[in-house]
């Protein structure tokens, strides 16, 4: 497991090794919290509800949600988009996949103000900001750091602001 994401209250993504994504649900069996005890226990069941194939001979290196979208990035520059209907298997849905970044895109993120955008970042110094209504050929924009992109998050208020981080 290399990132993980909430998905709702109940339902989690990981970002696995080997090129896969996988989505759990988390149900209640048991609580004791009849009281603000601190000592008292619950019991959870996690199940595994989707096995998504990300990427194919790639690490999935990290994972987002927003919106019913989930996005990832892996070890081969590719970012990889799935929506709630991509993940039910009806016939005829695919994931959409495109070549991000020269090198490992380290990280994947949904603009949690504006569900068309994604940003990505990768080891070839590249933040890109992708618009899903347009071709996914070439970043919408794209700004060169000093180091490799490892870390980028939208502001919680402010849709105009983002930060990025780098190593």
């Amino acid at each position: 497991v290399l990132d993980s994401c909430w998905c709702s209250s109940h339902i989690f993504a990981l970002a696995l090794s080997n090129g896969r994504v996988a989505l759990y649900k988390v149900s209640l069996l048991h609580s004791d919290h009849q009281s603000f005890d601190s000592s008292a226990r619950s019991s959870y069941d996690v199940t595994l509800i989707e096995d998504l194939e990300s990427t194919v001979g790639s690490i999935t290196l990290s994972i987002d949600y927003f919106n019913n979208k989930i996005v990832t990035s892996d070890s081969s520059g590719r970012l990889c988009l799935f929506t709630k209907e991509m993940i039910k298997d009806e016939p005829g849905k695919q994931r959409k996949s495109w070549k991000a970044h020269d090198f490992e895109a380290w990280v994947a993120s949904c603009n949690k103000h504006d569900e068309n955008i994604i940003f990505s970042g990768g080891d070839d110094c590249f933040l890109c900001l992708w618009d899903l209504r347009m071709e996914l050929t070439k970043a919408t924009f794209s700004r060169r750091h000093d180091m490799g992109v490892c870390s980028i998050q939208s502001h919680p208020t402010n849709g105009n602001i983002f930060s990025t981080g780098s190593y």
